[in-house]
């Protein structure tokens, strides 16, 4: 299949080992494409791509593998250059700001944290210690504006709850991490935020997680996922100039 561009994984710095036999990647062998002190590894783009299960697993198959030999500034799916003169161009004109990045996440991983408040648990927790919910219940047979009221009581509740489960996950958690970053939006979830974690620490995180979770226990449930490559804390990283 004919090659549309050049997909990019990421960005290293000149000294970083990049060794790519085997890397297969998205659309065939990984390789490198270096202009100065920064090098970019790219695969061939072909027409049609899609996020697929296989193409997400094959792209952080090779983020994963160069975040293991070294620094690594990860793109995102789907960042295509046209042109191998315009990815030497974009490396050449944004050295400083790509050196600046990697040597901000040199040394640093990612985790990031989930929480899912328990549905039930939060509703009873609702009706158990919220006076307007529990006054509107005991009306709310006898019309249905009541219970409409009583629908967005408890609704307005509900979202200060899970606020308040935000705010306490993320004050015991940032205080360990570099920085921390929110993620988009996922249904059901208080949480979803990546923390840039110095490497040596991660295992203390991991573990502090592990603390929250028993504290929390079924009312909230916390996954940590990682250590994994810096996704949350890479802007674009002009793609925005790169794409075709």
């Amino acid at each position: 299949m004919t090659a549309t561009g050049l997909y990019v994984y990421g960005v290293v710095g000149a000294g970083h080992p990049c060794r790519l036999a085997g890397l297969t990647g998205v659309g065939g062998p990984a390789r490198s494409v270096a202009a100065g002190p920064v090098t970019a590894v790219v695969g061939d783009a072909t027409p049609g791509l899609r996020a697929k299960r296989r193409h997400l697993a094959a792209h952080h198959a090779v983020v994963e593998s160069l975040a293991r030999q070294g620094t690594v500034l990860p793109m995102r799916f789907g960042v295509v250059s046209p042109d191998e003169e315009t990815l030497r161009r974009e490396l050449t004109t944004g050295a400083d700001r790509y050196q600046a990045l990697l040597s901000e996440l040199a040394g640093r991983v990612e985790l990031n944290v989930k929480a899912f408040p328990d549905e039930e648990w939060m509703l009873r927790e609702v009706v158990r210690h919220e006076p307007t919910v529990r006054a509107l219940r005991s009306r709310a047979s006898v019309s249905l504006p009541a219970q409409v009221e009583l629908g967005q009581a408890v609704a307005a509740a509900l979202a200060t709850r899970q606020s308040a489960v935000a705010r306490d996950v993320l004050a015991r958690l940032e205080p360990l991490a570099v920085r921390s970053q929110q993620g988009p939006p996922v249904p059901g979830c208080a949480v979803n935020a990546g923390f840039l974690v110095e490497a040596g620490r991660a295992g203390a995180f991991a573990a502090e997680v592990d603390a929250l979770r028993r504290e929390l226990d079924a009312g909230v449930a916390l996954r940590c996922t990682g250590p994994l490559p810096a996704y949350s804390f890479v802007t674009d990283g002009g793609a925005s100039r790169w794409a075709s």
